[in-house]
């Protein structure tokens, strides 16, 4: 990845990078005098003290599990040669070396353990651009450089990828797991933390997320949907790739791992539809790791519910999910009430490189007193 001069910030999702810099200068070398390898509650922290607040170029890629930090405008000057090597630095990292490579560039490579490979994050302080070695992304703001280490470049590595919405891969409109920018389609991607963290509740909801999708004749908390894409109203609703038009009534949203929308005409690779576009459903499948998540909701207008999501091995073969929501609510309007109940068990009986085999339930019941969009009681 090349960073031009004159770019101020740029966000990869597929490499976990957010890089914000100011122009470069191409007639100024970067010269690195000195570096520090120092211990960190959470990692280490490696400083390379230049004589120049010059941001030079930068390119990112990466090897296996090695990332590869290219840094063009730079100049290794340090008393003891032009390489600085330290191994295993910290848990997940086998080592850090930095060479110079060219007569105006040096590198910096970051050799993961055989199960991560190292997720950069850069961002710019006044005067230097900086990076950290953590064994997790800092939660606190990034400090200024010290004045005992001047201008300094810092760079952090994470075991843990950083939290993103941006999607880059996907597998709607060519039903293979493939790069988004590979696609030759419009395709749009809600994600299962895009559902949490807006607190979302019905699907109408959820497709606010997309551009050009509208709720349709129900309104967006309606449990039913009649997706607009397009400015065509669609009945194309799929779960897991298979056409389900109960999805039109109601659906359980805490067992949906994303929402994918195909737009354009190009809708038609699934069979009967409309010109608009087609939502598709993948819900959620059993995970290794186990995990337990209950949820309590209360709000306005008689307004509570409780959900559920439950993961894990039953044993070295068998996983589990089982994923529920109950919610009870009132209106602004008088004598309407809305009661949701919803279960879905799931196991995972077979799971290799090349075969998997879940079998997977639902029950939703959905009863609503005296409701109509828009119309008064």
């Amino acid at each position: 990845m090349r960073l031009f001069p004159g770019l101020t910030s740029c966000a990869i999702a597929s490499g976990a990078i957010l890089l914000a810099v100011s122009p470069s200068y191409a007639d100024e070398l970067a010269r690195i005098t000195d570096i520090q390898l120092r211990t960190l509650g959470d990692g280490v922290q490696l400083i390379l003290i230049t004589d120049s607040p010059k941001i030079p170029d930068v390119f990112q890629s990466t090897v296996d599990n090695t990332l590869l930090v290219d840094i063009v405008g730079a100049q290794l000057a340090l008393p003891d040669g032009n390489r600085f090597q330290a191994d295993n630095p910290m848990i997940s990292v086998e080592s850090i070396v930095i060479r110079q490579v060219r007569d105006r560039e040096i590198q910096i490579q970051i050799a993961g353990d055989a199960e991560n490979l190292p997720k950069v994050y850069l961002d710019r302080a006044p005067e230097a651009l900086l990076l950290d070695v953590a064994s997790t992304v800092p939660s606190a703001p990034f400090d200024e450089p010290s004045a005992d280490t001047g201008d300094t470049l810092r760079i952090i590595v994470s075991a843990d990828p950083l939290p993103r919405y941006e999607v880059t891969r996907t597998t709607i409109g060519t039903r293979t797991e493939t790069d988004i920018l590979d696609i030759p389609q419009n395709v749009g991607e809600i994600t299962e933390d895009v559902i949490d963290d807006q607190g979302s509740r019905t699907l109408g909801e959820a497709l606010r997320n997309t551009s050009g999708v509208l709720t349709g004749r129900a309104g967006s908390g309606s449990r039913a949907t009649t997706p607009i894409v397009r400015g065509f109203e669609t009945d194309n609703l799929l779960r897991n790739g298979l056409r389900d038009d109960t999805l039109r009534l109601s659906v359980g949203l805490n067992n949906i791992e994303r929402v994918e929308v195909l737009k354009g005409p190009t809708s038609v690779l699934y069979g009967p539809g409309n010109l608009g576009g087609t939502v598709n459903l993948v819900t959620k499948v059993p995970e290794e790791d186990p995990r337990y998540d209950i949820e309590l909701l209360a709000g306005n207008d008689s307004r509570y519910g409780a959900s559920i999501d439950l993961t894990g091995p039953l044993d070295d073969f068998i996983s589990y999910r089982l994923t529920g929501t109950y919610e009870n609510r009132d209106s602004f309007q008088n004598f309407e009430n809305t009661e949701f109940y919803f279960i879905a068990p799931t196991l995972e009986l077979i799971k290799t490189e090349q075969t998997s085999l879940i079998f997977d339930f639902e029950y939703l019941n959905s009863r609503t007193d005296e409701t109509a969009p828009g119309v008064p009681a």
